[in-house]
């Protein structure tokens, strides 16, 4: 397995190679046809891969401050690259407390029936792209989180989700995105991609069990930090 990242380029020329076929020059030749079919090769790849599991590479810290109402406003105003939000991330640093979410629909409706939050924290959902916190009345607050960027590829020193230059660089793992081209290749000329995709597979599943590293599970009991958390229907 390789450790550097590899540019699109590379990474289509190493596909072809596995191949037998003859390595691309450049991927933005629109008079070629296999250029423009491993554009859709790289891309499809990296879709699946993005979907599949939220790399660490794609995750970006972010914040904003609240109004004094539900609605805080368009999601992709604040984040045009936004896809998803980190699960349990979120932090409001003005008042030093969890903000928990996204909670499912079920939940936000019976903590709004209830007036009362579980565990007494702010609760937040996601709703027609619009980043709500539930009840929230006070303005000039400080929301941290994390989300995953749809921004898969580094441009220089900017990132992007098209691919604009032959030495743009994605940050995803070069070995999955050379095996999944390869796969996708082969199944788009009609010829046998079974051990493509195993390989792919394979690439893929090793690079998600070792991403990021993983948090240590503690059987200690935890302090409760915050005065809050203690409500009466949990005591």
């Amino acid at each position: 397995p390789m450790a550097e990242r590899l540019t699109v380029l590379q990474i289509a020329q190493r596909a072809m190679s596995s191949v037998g076929m003859a390595q691309p020059t450049d991927l933005l030749n629109a008079a070629d046809d296999n250029a423009r079919q491993l554009i859709e090769c790289l891309n499809e790849t990296a879709e699946e891969m993005q979907r599949r599991y939220d790399f660490q590479a794609l995750k970006v810290e972010a914040s904003f401050v609240t109004l004094a109402q539900e609605d805080q406003g368009d999601i992709y105003d604040k984040w045009p690259d936004f896809r998803r939000v980190v699960n349990d991330s979120a932090w409001n640093s003005t008042t030093n407390l969890k903000l928990r979410g996204p909670v499912s629909p079920q939940k936000w409706k019976q903590d709004k029936a209830t007036g009362e939050p579980t565990l007494g924290y702010d609760v937040f959902r996601i709703y027609q792209d619009h980043f709500h916190i539930l009840n929230h009345a006070t303005a000039g607050q400080t929301i941290e989180l994390e989300y995953v960027s749809a921004y898969w590829l580094k441009h220089g020193l900017d990132r992007d989700s098209v691919i604009t230059a032959n030495s743009d660089i994605p940050l995803l793992n070069s070995d999955a995105m050379i095996y999944g081209v390869q796969m996708r290749w082969l199944q788009k000329n009609g010829q046998d991609s079974s051990a493509a995709a195993a390989a792919f597979n394979a690439a893929l599943e090793a690079k998600m069990g070792e991403d990021g590293g993983k948090t240590i599970l503690s059987l200690r009991p935890q302090r409760i930090r915050d005065p809050r958390a203690i409500v009466v229907r949990n005591v």
